[in-house]
């Protein structure tokens, strides 16, 4: 099997002093084994991925697609830009939502789009962790701070990320 050769090789470059014996993990991010996409989300960190990582947020494979999602949380801030497709995951599947809102929380002011939308339409726990992210980001946003407002009524939450806007 594919992965296991990938193992070996990244073993043996070990072994050798290598830091990255299999340098294209990019390209293994479309390869058809799902131990080898899950394999390879683990190991790619550039910005240069984030595209092909987004794409595996639909991986039939929940691993792979959570190894997608760490990946995307690892390089954090540069990728944002997948923000509204892990909101979509974390909406529509269970499984996923842990590692979703792992990543979200590591994209800063980019993924605002996303942390409001799954305070509108998320369950009562996820709502009120996507209404202290809200809370937490800087610089403050006004379509934030009226929501959370709004929201007063419906629980701590709102209340704590508007103080915490305040600070």
């Amino acid at each position: 099997m594919m992965c296991g050769a990938i193992w070996t090789l990244l073993l043996l470059g070990a072994a050798f002093g290598q830091a990255e014996p299999v340098p294209d993990w990019l390209q293994r991010l479309s390869d058809p084994d799902p131990e080898v996409r899950f394999l390879a989300a683990h190991h790619v960190e550039s910005p240069d991925a984030v595209p092909a990582l987004t794409a595996l947020l639909d991986d039939t494979e929940p691993a792979v697609r959570d190894a997608a999602m760490c990946a995307l949380g690892r390089i954090g801030v540069p990728a944002a830009s997948a923000a509204p497709r892990i909101a979509e995951r974390i909406l529509k599947s269970p499984y996923d939502e842990r590692r979703g809102v792992w990543a979200l929380d590591r994209m800063g002011t980019g993924a605002r789009p996303a942390w409001l939308r799954l305070a509108m339409e998320g369950h009562d726990a996820l709502r009120e962790k996507a209404v202290t992210a809200l809370g937490g980001t800087r610089p403050v946003d006004m379509e934030v701070a009226r929501f959370l407002a709004e929201r007063l009524g419906q629980g701590d939450a709102a209340a704590k990320a508007l103080v915490r806007i305040g600070e």
